[in-house]
């Protein structure tokens, strides 16, 4: 089951004194062009740092409690699985649970008394971001370089990017929504500092990392408002698996598999006939125009998640496996809820 990766967004908190000094910067003359304030820091659990301040924003009408243009409310951002774990090879499938003890054990860290938490918890809480995360299970730590490697060569779309065959990226500067596909025990050990856990923990969770494909979504704040996804008593874990899954489907992961003899048959001649030269491995963009080729393209693309630019040979020899076999349901990664390295909530969602 999906789990949360990163939660940012706004409480309803009127307090203005929660930051850590001020950034401010001046244009050459000296006149000030920016003053705001700079993030506090809060150690969690395990050491993981999360940001929380103080914000002037517009008072929305479900926040206006004086008659100004203008109100505080403060701002928390953080990754709350690895606040409470140490960890985020894995997490608990109650994702707004986690978030609200998420919530509430940070503002027990900053001295806030227990009547306004609970007011807190059970007013509008307005998300800005979320990252919903999942791994997948491949039968080697080999396979998931494997896909890794030849996803990378095959992705398609002006909007997906590759970094050094090891991470794919849908969007990653978008304001709205971002994919990122990767292998996670190679990013465990990138960022091995990040983890306060003791050598023994960090090994058990690495080897459980090793053949896993992770998948995170990041969605920011106006496709949650574009879905109604922005306020966390009106949204349900299920809401968020569900949006998660639809954000996949628009990944442009060609499998290149070759297409069965009925298909075949019913293929158009024009389009058989390049589909076998494609299949005995002629380069069909050096047999043609290139606009003879984008239009032939986009139709086995359009139709079979096939892309004719590449040889199938190609596809073979990096044992890519499709998409869609790599997250069937049951092939994600389910932690056992016993797990001692698993942070269970205490606050169950409202939905």
């Amino acid at each position: 089951m999906p789990f949360c990766d990163w939660f940012s967004g706004f409480i309803n908190y009127d307090r203005a004194d929660l930051h850590d000094g001020h950034i401010i910067t001046t244009t050459a003359n000296g006149e000030i062009e920016l003053d705001k304030f700079r993030p506090l820091a809060v150690k969690g659990s395990y050491d993981d740092k999360i940001i929380i301040k103080s914000c002037l924003i517009p008072a929305p009408p479900e926040w206006s409690l004086v008659s100004s243009d203008s109100i505080y409310r403060v701002y928390i951002s953080g990754n709350p699985t690895k606040f409470f774990q140490g960890h985020n090879v894995y997490g608990h499938s109650d994702m707004l649970g986690v978030i609200r003890d998420f919530i509430k054990i940070v503002l027990q860290k900053i001295e806030v008394d227990e009547l306004s938490i609970k007011r807190i918890l059970n007013d509008k809480i307005r998300i800005t971001r979320i990252d919903v995360t999942n791994s997948y299970v491949m039968d080697s730590a080999n396979d998931v370089k494997s896909w890794l490697r030849a996803a990378s060569q095959y992705m398609t779309g002006k909007n997906q990017k590759v970094d050094n065959e090891k991470t794919l990226y849908v969007g990653k500067n978008s304001r709205r929504v971002a994919i990122k596909v990767y292998d996670k025990a190679t990013e465990m050990m990138m960022h091995r500092k990040t983890f306060n856990l003791d050598d023994v923990t960090f090994c058990k969770l690495h080897n459980i990392a090793s053949n896993l494909l992770r998948f995170e979504v990041t969605l920011r704040g106006m496709k949650l408002d574009d879905l109604g996804l922005n306020d966390l008593l009106k949204v349900s874990n299920e809401m968020f698996e569900k949006e998660f899954g639809n954000q996949l489907e628009k990944m442009n992961l060609p499998e290149n598999i070759e297409l069965v003899e009925n298909v075949i048959n019913d293929l158009p001649l024009k389009y058989a006939g390049i589909y076998q030269k494609w299949q005995n491995g002629l380069i069909i963009k050096d047999t043609m125009s290139l606009s003879s080729f984008k239009r032939y393209r986009k139709y086995f693309l359009d139709n079979f998640n096939l892309d004719i630019s590449m040889p199938p040979r190609d596809i073979s020899h990096t044992n890519i496996i499709p998409l869609w076999r790599v997250i069937q349901p049951g092939a994600a990664y389910v932690p056992s809820f016993d797990d001692e390295n698993l942070y269970a909530p205490i606050m169950k969602s409202f939905n």
